[in-house]
């Protein structure tokens, strides 16, 4: 059996890099957002310069968890499906439906996180 050219390796690693990366970004991102609305709470409540009804708050902060929660279950899929194809079962979902099983929990993480901070903003008022 030939072992593939180096430009395929190099090709295959950097789709590997660039998933992990991307993963890791949606977590980060949905995970300092919801630490940047507490304190910004926090600090709303300190100045009263402006007031977020408890109704945005507690939406915008469910959607900023449940990216994260997309983003730990895109890193679940990816694990599941790379032993899928590693062991000995052989069992192949197809490339369009293995990629689409492991980006649709990213696109979801990054549509929970813009539908939060939108949540969010059109939640603050002047007091």
């Amino acid at each position: 059996m030939a072992s593939e050219p180096a430009e395929t390796q190099v090709a295959d690693q950097l789709v590997v890099d660039l998933g992990t990366t991307a993963i890791k970004t949606v977590i980060t991102l949905n995970a300092g957002a919801f630490i940047v609305l507490l304190t910004f709470v926090g600090n709303i409540a300190e100045n009263a310069a402006y007031i977020i009804p408890i109704g945005s708050l507690r939406w915008s902060m469910s959607l900023f968890l449940a990216g994260i929660v997309f983003g730990f279950l895109a890193i679940f899929l990816t694990y599941v499906l790379a032993q899928m194809v590693g062991s000995k079962l052989k069992i192949s979902l197809g490339f369009f439906w293995g990629v689409a099983v492991q980006i649709l929990p990213v696109f979801l993480s990054v549509l929970a996180f813009v539908f939060a901070v939108l949540t969010a903003l059109y939640g603050i008022k002047p007091t």
